[in-house]
């Protein structure tokens, strides 16, 4: 165990303990601070305040999904700065490009200030020449982005061990995304039902200086030295081909690419339908988005204590179960066949946060603790570029399909049709499916199954929950962490040894 690793401990409580010790730790920290800020930034610049911007403009589903996609698709810069990355040291390149990228959103920043004097004095092309430079400064921003993350996942990999490695990621995205709902919370108090550009520029003010105070914590992140001589490069098709060849890895990757396909469209295509299929307004948007945030919040943390406790493939199966039944809820939306009601609807922003993130943070467990130990660095690369492409490619497919069947409806009966966001819901199903096939044949690494996670969420848990307090208002000092015997023996060695 490292010097980063939270004590070992036994039972809930204390096991409330070394997560509060998880959180002491310098490194752990200010990793944390930093994602806070940069979750900030990045959902205003990346997410659903972008989108709106650029539709406000004018701008198509095409163009809206290739944007999107841009953040994968510079992800496959990673093949190239894998093998070096080492040489150059992980803070140092991530620094770097954290900085350069934080120059072109301060650009971005300043485009809806200008919008009303290039309007006036380009009638008809203002617009269009700001979504062109709005285009190319976010070409900039993922290509930067997309060199400097090639380190973090490796970074991480030296900072906290295998254990502890779920709850990290349950960690990070917890509080990465009660940030992002305060973030949506305030951008749909500022935009209100008829946003002015004036307005969306001041939310993108919030974004660059968030991205400033992000640098600041991440530069106080601990990092192994770099390693010293020239970097031994070896041509892109033989690094590729070794890792491809480890049987588990290439199982894991190809898993991911088809979740991936199924799901990364989501949120831009949601948004869309929302705004122009229901005529929802822009702040009731940031608000569900809100909502899918808090889902995210009140489920990560325990997402990733049950991947740890009973392994990833198991939570990586429930996840996709609650993912199918928010997908199907979308598509009886699109046929007319649920009601169009706020509240079901945010029921549905919730279901698809807690769904992503239980299967997010397991995946990405499962991957770090599966990553080949003679290297690592480009394995682990090698799956961020191609579950980043198949997040590129799915916007962009949509995007082109949704705007080619703009006028496409099928009646099927009084009040039930089938129409292109049908078609797009459908099809994500339908890939998601494909998924749930193919969680089967990865590894599990404990030996538990779903069910027992599931009788564990519903029987086990509240069952020594409220034992526990039983006792402590008896008097009798019992521990809210003790677990009854028939319950250890059904976890079938759920506690015993790590991912091999």
């Amino acid at each position: 165990m490292s010097d980063l690793s939270p004590p070992a401990s036994a039972g809930s409580a204390a096991s409330a303990q070394s997560n509060l010790a998880l959180l002491a730790l310098p490194a752990v920290r200010n990793l944390v601070l930093f994602n806070i800020f940069n979750a900030v930034s990045f959902n205003i610049v990346l997410g659903a305040p972008m989108i709106l911007l650029a539709r406000s403009w004018g701008a198509s589903n095409l163009y809206i999904g290739s944007l999107s996609a841009l953040l994968w698709l510079m992800m496959s810069t990673q093949l190239y700065m894998a093998p070096r990355v080492e040489y150059i040291g992980f803070r140092k390149l991530l620094l770097a490009g954290w900085t350069g990228r934080t120059v072109f959103l301060a650009i971005v920043a300043l485009l809806p200030f200008a919008s009303g004097w290039l309007t006036g004095r380009l009638p008809g092309r203002g617009h269009m020449i700001l979504l062109v430079i709005v285009f190319v400064c976010m070409f900039a921003y993922n290509f930067l982005r997309g060199i400097a993350t090639t380190s973090y996942m490796p970074w991480l990999r030296t900072l906290i061990d295998p254990e502890w490695r779920g709850r990290y990621f349950s960690l990070e995205h917890s509080v990465a995304n009660i940030s992002a709902a305060v973030t949506f919370l305030f951008c749909g108090w500022v935009l209100g039902g008829e946003p002015t550009d004036t307005e969306f520029g001041m939310i993108f003010i919030v974004s660059v200086l968030a991205a400033m105070v992000s640098i600041v914590f991440l530069a106080r992140v601990d990092s192994p030295p770099p390693l010293t001589g020239r970097p031994q490069i070896e041509p892109l098709r033989i690094w590729v081909v070794r890792v491809w060849r480890v049987p588990v890895f290439r199982s894991i990757i190809r898993t991911s690419v088809v979740y991936y396909l199924s799901i990364s469209a989501w949120m831009t295509f949601t948004v869309i339908f929302l705004r122009d299929q229901l005529g929802v307004s822009e702040r009731t948007i940031m608000l569900m988005n809100g909502a899918n945030m808090t889902g995210i919040v009140l489920s990560a943390w325990y997402w990733g204590m049950l991947a740890d406790r009973f392994g990833s493939r198991p939570v990586m199966a429930l996840a996709t179960r609650l993912l199918l039944l928010m997908l199907f809820c979308w598509l009886l939306l699109t046929l007319g066949l649920l009601p169009v009601d706020p509240w079901l609807l945010t029921v549905c922003f919730c279901l698809y946060g807690v769904g992503y993130i239980g299967y997010h943070v397991s995946n990405l467990r499962l991957t770090l603790n599966q990553a080949p130990r003679e290297f690592p660095v480009l394995a682990l690369s090698l799956f961020m570029v191609c579950y980043s492409l198949s997040c590129a490619v799915a916007p962009v497919v949509w995007g082109f399909v949704l705007d080619w069947l703009h006028e496409f409806e099928w009646g099927l009966r009084e009040g039930v049709h089938f129409d292109r966001f049908s078609l797009f819901y459908g099809g994500s199903l339908v890939l998601l499916l494909v998924t749930k096939r193919m969680v089967r044949q990865l590894p599990n690494e404990r030996g538990t199954h779903a069910h027992m996670v599931l009788s564990h969420v519903f029987y086990d848990a509240p069952l020594r929950t409220a034992s526990g307090i039983y006792e402590l208002l008896r008097g009798q000092g019992g521990r809210l962490g003790d677990r009854p015997a028939t319950i250890e023996a059904e976890t079938i060695g759920a506690d015993k040894g790590l991912d091999k």
